[in-house]
């Protein structure tokens, strides 16, 4: 009766200590996955906010897709961004950069890259850069903007002025189906510099306008000039 007992009691300790040990694994595992999605999120964040901002399209870009990337549909983001490190040590490079951040496949795994591109030019139609892989645990990323009116998945190339916001949202799954995420939100443009902008735009056109409507009025003002003239000049041979 008492191996019995000394049995079942030992039994039952191995089985609370493998119980303990696989809960302390699954929570140091998703502790591990939430510090990546931190760190990987924070860089991104960090991106946006030093994105270049101007009221010329030819000065700046922010590119927002969405595509099937063999892992579900996912959000591409690129734009160009002002950085204080170089992408290359000991290279010639400038401070403004184009960037992109996507989600793409390595030994059948999602992983997530930030790709940096020293010498952005819209005349590049397949730019390169150092990519870097910042996590191998982020699965989705999810970008929407906000033009002031409505939140919208896709900021095509050929925008003429930048979203009021951008967030984004990573994506990382953790044990038994459990879901990690981490989302940002960036202002891009404050509603008083969207106003300044929809101003001095509305200052533009009318400008635009007058001095359209001031071609016209010379125009005519010379042609009755000259026909007076010719006919004062008629009258005058009679």
């Amino acid at each position: 009766m008492a191996t019995s007992i000394g049995a079942f009691v030992a039994l039952v300790a191995i089985v609370s200590m493998r119980s303990a040990s696989t809960a302390a694994t699954a929570v140091q595992d998703n502790s591990d996955k939430a510090i990546e999605l931190r760190f990987a999120a924070r860089r991104l964040a960090l991106d946006l906010n030093n994105i270049i901002r101007d009221t010329d399209p030819n000065n700046f870009r922010l590119v927002v897709g969405v595509e099937d990337s063999g892992y579900g549909t996912q959000s591409y983001l690129t734009f160009w961004t002002a950085l204080h490190e170089k992408a290359r040590q000991g290279q010639p490079e400038g401070d403004v950069y184009e960037v992109g951040y996507y989600v793409t496949g390595k030994e059948g795994s999602p992983v997530f890259c930030r790709r940096v591109w020293p010498h952005p030019s819209r005349d590049v139609t397949e730019p390169g850069g150092v990519v870097t892989v910042l996590s191998d645990q982020i699965a989705v990323m999810r970008v929407t903007c906000f033009d002031g009116e409505k939140w919208q998945d896709v900021w095509p190339d050929d925008a003429q002025e930048l979203p009021h916001l951008i967030e984004v949202t990573l994506v990382a799954k953790g044990e038994k189906g459990m879901a990690l995420s981490e989302s940002i939100l960036v202002t891009v443009i404050t509603s008083s510099e969207a106003q300044a902008q929809a101003q001095a735009q509305a200052e533009a056109e009318v400008a635009q306008v007058e001095g359209a409507q001031g071609s016209i009025e010379s125009t005519s003002s010379g042609q009755t000039t000259t026909t007076t003239t010719g006919q004062t000049a008629t009258g005058g041979g009679r």
